[in-house]
């Protein structure tokens, strides 16, 4: 299953990796896209990443991408177009 992770500040976060340990699912879904916490649940979990929210361009996709999401939801249909490798949509 998709576990959706809403990181509103450190305790959400601290407690969500606690969960995360427990429940083991498929995917996680890391919501606002924040590089730092993407990295560090993606080091401690064996579950695929997705990210979005607060994906304002290329390069926060980028930056997402980077931090070890393999995908990210984003809203602006401009940003639809983004290509792995580039920081242009």
């Amino acid at each position: 299953g998709i576990y959706r992770l809403f990181l509103k500040d450190t305790l959400a976060f601290e407690a969500n990796v606690r969960q995360l340990k427990h429940i083991q699912p498929d995917i996680v879904e890391i919501l606002p896209s924040i590089p730092k916490l993407i990295y560090a649940i993606n080091q401690g979990c064996q579950a695929t990443i997705i990210s979005g929210g607060l994906l304002l361009d290329a390069i926060d996709i980028k930056k997402a991408l980077d931090a070890g999401a393999t995908a990210v939801t984003v809203s602006k249909i401009e940003l639809w177009s983004y290509e792995k490798g580039t920081s242009h949509v």
